[in-house]
């Protein structure tokens, strides 16, 4: 028996194609290594390449990170080595696409090749994992192994520092203890290094920068500590003590790394104990004092980041001492919250490092309930607000977020029965805004976000502009106004409401009928060449509607294009529209462009530019859709004004029972291919999936279409192309009598 199916495989290799004997079989492994998330030189695991049988064919092996960008400064940085007869050419790297590419000579017939070296910049790798795709150029060998290796296992800080508990003392001018010590170690073994491999040309610095610098305060930094835990040092880039505020006021120094000769194998830790003294008097602030790993740069040297520096990273900035401004960088605001629906906060912190979060909740009179919370880098979090606030959350109308990560993303969805809508939390007030109304039961949700009381009015407009009703309101200081249209104005009226404030505010409505809810946020005007409706569907029970303002004070004839799915503009649908100042479009897309049958795709709004004297601008339009199913599902999205290249989109994922779609707008006059990455709530890679978009070209898919794979709940789905693109997610349930849209954020 051994024999005949010995036999059997020697006649059928004899009788394979007489090209498959002239290539090599090979079988790729991955060497993963743990790397700094702060890092743009960051240097990947090995590639390695075994060779089980045949003979190599000429070919180039290719290397791809992508979308990460290979940052190393000379292709000769990175190492080759051959094992048996296999031998190699020169290498290049194509450093935005991500690729490495080693050309691999004919002839061999056993050995390996291993790849060291490759440099990457991890600081958006929206992951903690990095997977190389190995494939050979011209298919002339072949892989006899997936596809992807692992060469990046983890992705954490560097840097680790220990809150300040040694506090130096001074009062009044007069110092009670001179000395206080900063305690920072490595994030992992070996995250600090000093070498000439591949390129490094400096040692790995740590930056102690001090703000909330008191004048009349000196701070004097060692020119050198020691190791905990063996013989390496840290020494100041000067090789002297340091004495802060330097002579031109600067309040950073600098410790350049130098490693012992175990510091690969420990975990090493550092003391740095300064000291401090006055001179005059000493104003009343408390120091902030940072650390991050330096030299600070980027993956592209610019002039405004323009450090060579191999490493080189992103600012985390950890603090060791919290001083008089625990710097919040960024805030977002959700208002118009009813505790009769189920309230949800998604939050994403796509950044690479730690973000401390202030999340705050008001009560309509501007009581406040706040928690803090850590979201750590790359990761998000999807919780009730009961779990957020307690007991104390039925009383909330509005929750504020505040984080010293201005990437940070937030984003609140409102689910009762039979209806969920998603709202992306406001970065900012308005002093003046317009919102539309669809003529329907709605309220109308204005927070006060500054600390005295404002007073304002609102109006409502008929679709030609003219007024129809008029309210003054005085809200209180963190305080919030919710009525109904009926409560406010007397009447319901398809129209618009304007508000005009004293101070900024935050502006919200909310309508629908029985079994519907549509949240629209105010959008605080500018002017744009183009706006695009991202997704519409009309006919077969759908219907799209449109409404347009003119918030500028010029008559405007806007350019409306109805764009197929190739991104042609649909024969006959090119349609004017002529707007005098804060006039306002109402409209259904079947209406406007003449359709009479199911369609669905994308539509093109055109603005005209204007000139005055030496000067061009583009009118101020705002503007949103609904799509909607009958008297039974709806969802409001409002009109896309900034395509991205890399954006996100929150609270993805296909719910039970359900769907969802994604769809895609590729706005310039070219190609354009885009990377979607589905990542679950820790940050790890479910999926990954590239799309290719003509110019001006839609692409809608359901996620499992797209992926392959169902997509979980509370999941994120960034979306990256090569020039920006316009990305929407509508999500519902399978009978489309539950709609929600979310539009992607950067």
């Amino acid at each position: 028996m051994v024999f005949r199916v010995f036999l059997f495989v020697f006649i059928t290799l004899l009788t394979l194609p007489r090209q498959l004997w002239a290539q090599g079989f090979f079988q790729a492994f991955g060497f993963p290594k743990t790397a700094v998330a702060t890092g743009h030189t960051e240097v990947a695991g090995s590639v390695h390449m075994a060779l089980r049988f045949g003979t190599v064919g000429a070919d180039t092996l290719v290397i791809d990170v992508s979308p990460l960008r290979v940052t190393n400064a000379n292709a000769s940085d990175i190492r080759i080595t051959t094992s048996g007869n296999l031998t190699t050419g020169a290498v290049t790297i194509e450093s935005a696409e991500g690729r490495v590419r080693v050309p691999v000579n004919a002839g061999g017939t056993s050995g390996s090749i291993r790849v060291d070296g490759i440099r990457v910049s991890l600081t958006s790798a929206g992951s903690t994992s990095v997977s190389a795709r190995v494939s050979w150029a011209s298919n002339q060998n072949i892989l006899d192994s997936p596809a992807s290796v692992v060469v990046v296992d983890r992705i954490i800080s560097g840097l680790a520092v220990d809150a300040v508990t040694d506090h130096f003392g001074v009062f009044n001018s007069v110092v009670f203890d001179s000395a206080s010590t900063i305690v920072m170690r490595e994030g992992f073994a070996a995250a600090f290094v000093s070498s000439s491999e591949f390129g490094q040309n400096t040692p790995a610095r740590i930056r102690i920068r001090v703000t909330d610098f008191p004048t009349g305060l000196r701070m004097r930094f060692p020119a050198s500590v020691t190791s905990n835990e063996t013989a390496a040092t840290l020494t100041t880039v000067e090789g002297a003590a340091v004495v802060l505020p330097r002579s031109d006021g600067n309040t950073e120094v600098t410790y350049d790394f130098n490693a012992a000769a175990n510091s690969s194998d420990v975990l090493e830790s550092f003391n740095i104990t300064f000291t401090v003294s006055t001179q005059g008097v000493v104003a009343n602030l408390q120091p902030t004092i940072e650390l991050s790993l330096a030299p600070i740069g980027a993956a592209e040297p610019s002039t405004a980041m323009p450090s060579t520096s191999v490493p080189r990273f992103a600012e985390e900035s950890l603090r060791a001492l919290e001083g008089t401004s625990y710097i919040i960088t960024k805030t977002v605001y959700w208002t118009g919250i009813d505790s009769v629906f189920q309230n949800r906060l998604f939050l994403f912190n796509p950044s690479s490092r730690v973000a401390n979060l202030i999340l705050t909740g008001f009560a309509a009179d501007g009581e406040a309930a706040s928690v803090r919370q850590t979201l750590p880098a790359n990761q998000s979090s999807e919780q009730s607000l009961t779990e957020i606030f307690g007991t104390r959350a039925m009383n909330l109308k509005t929750i504020r977020v505040q984080s010293p990560v201005t990437e940070l993303l937030a984003l609140g969805t409102v689910s009762g029965t039979g209806l969920q809508e998603s709202t992306a939390l406001q970065d900012r007030g308005l002093s003046n805004f317009v919102i539309p109304s669809f003529g329907e039961v709605g309220l109308v949700h204005i927070f006060n976000p500054n600390s005295v009381g404002v007073s304002g009015t609102i109006t409502l407009r008929t679709p030609t502009g003219a007024i129809a009703a008029t309210k003054d309101l005085v809200v209180g200081p963190m305080a919030s106004v919710s009525s109904t249209t009926q409560d406010l104005f007397g009447m319901q009226a398809t129209g618009q409401i304007a508000g005009s404030f004293v101070a900024p505010v935050v502006a919200v409505v909310s309508f629908g009928a029985a079994e519907t809810l549509n949240i629209i946020s105010a959008q605080a005007p500018v002017g744009l060449p183009a706006l695009f409706v991202p997704f519409f569907a009309t006919g077969a029970g759908y219907e799209t509607d449109l409404t347009l303002i003119n918030t500028s004070n010029l008559t405007v004839t806007l350019d409306a294009q109805l764009v197929d799915a190739q991104g042609v503009v649909v024969t006959g649908t090119r349609r004017l529209i002529t707007m005098p100042p804060s006039e306002q479009l109402v409209t259904s897309i079947s209406e406007l462009f003449g359709l009479r049958s199911f369609r669905s795709g994308y539509v093109r709004i055109l603005a005209p530019q204007i000139a005055r004297a030496f000067w061009t601008f583009y009118p101020a339009i705002t503007g949103h859709v609904r799509i909607r199913t009958g008297e039974s599902g709806s969802t409001a999205i409002p009109l896309s004004r900034y395509p991205y290249p890399d954006s996100f989109l929150l609270g993805s994922g296909v719910p039970s029972g359900g769907f969802q779609g994604i769809a895609l707008v590729n706005p310039n006059n070219s190609d354009v291919n885009v990377t979607l990455r589905a990542l679950s709530s820790t940050g790890t890679t479910l999926e990954t999936t590239t799309v290719s978009l003509a110019a001006g070209q839609i692409f809608s898919r359901l996620t499992n279409e797209l992926f392959g794979i169902s997509i979980p709940e509370r999941s994120v789905i960034r979306v990256t192309g090569t020039a920006p693109v316009v990305a929407t997610s509508i999500t519902g349930s399978l009978t489309a009598d539950v709609l929600r849209s979310v539009s992607s954020l950067k």
